[in-house]
């Protein structure tokens, strides 16, 4: 498996380039609650890192019409602490059977377990810029 190392060998493997400082400005400027833009790029970003790796590793494509062929979603178990007090996070699974709806998007998906693994542990940070909500700790 090829491995993606950051944001910018995803972006550079994707032949993109983005000045996220001048788009974050760009989204405040136009409105956006502050609260709001960070979130949105880290999600962003975990879509190009997605993208550069499926790219890398044979192309790889969900197909979405054949239910035999394997799509494995990123998936975290946060640990509880004073800025994440609630704990459990996303550690519920259940994906071993099928249904007509899905909460896995489909620009989050990778071919193998490994990957999916390799992504939701190196990329973490991502993951908790865009899913959690995270307490800043109060000033005294």
């Amino acid at each position: 498996m090829k491995k993606i190392k950051s944001v910018e060998h995803a972006l550079k493997a994707l032949g993109q380039t983005i000045d996220f400082d001048r788009l974050r400005d760009g989204m405040v400027e136009a409105g956006m609650p502050a609260g709001d833009v960070d979130p949105l790029i880290a999600h962003y970003k975990i879509t190009k890192v997605i993208e550069a790796h499926n790219k890398l590793n044979g192309n790889w494509k969900a197909d979405w019409g054949d239910g035999r062929q394997y799509k494995y979603c990123v998936w975290q178990w946060i640990k509880r602490d004073d800025s994440k007090p609630s704990g459990f996070g996303f550690s519920h699974s259940h994906y071993d059977f099928w249904f007509t709806r899905t909460t896995v998007g489909s620009r989050l998906v990778v071919g193998t377990y490994d990957a999916a693994i390799y992504i939701g542990t190196d990329f973490a940070d991502l993951f908790e810029t865009a899913w959690l909500i995270i307490e800043q700790e109060k000033s005294k």
